[in-house]
């Protein structure tokens, strides 16, 4: 017998942020690249494009969208903490996984590995 059952409060990628009715830890990224597909949890370099190095890393697509050529394309990214968010929701490409938390965290966004 089910007594109740709960659904995820937050998303597969952030597990918590400070002050999420006043989006203290998110900041609107235009993006005026090539055509483009954003998904949740895919990493943003300063150029609103997938960073070449962990160094690059600005912030996480918090909202995906499409962004057609040169249209001033607007996407949520979380770019500061505090605030923690899933390892498995995050979108690596070819930049490794504890690079990337290393940059995370410098922003004081937590990266936890079980959730």
């Amino acid at each position: 017998m089910i007594i109740a059952t709960d659904s995820a409060r937050l998303s597969q990628l952030v597990k918590g942020e400070l002050f999420p009715d006043m989006a203290y830890c998110r900041q609107v990224a235009t993006y005026n690249g090539a055509a483009a597909t954003f998904v949740q949890g895919q990493l943003v370099g300063a150029a609103g494009v997938v960073p070449a190095t962990a160094a690059d890393i600005v912030g996480i697509v918090m909202e995906g969208a499409v962004a057609p050529l040169n249209t001033n394309t607007k996407v949520l990214t979380m770019f500061r903490g505090p605030a923690t968010v899933s390892a498995f929701g995050l979108v690596l490409g070819a930049l490794a996984a504890a690079d990337v938390a290393a940059a995370l965290e410098a922003k004081g966004i937590q990266v936890l590995t079980a959730v």
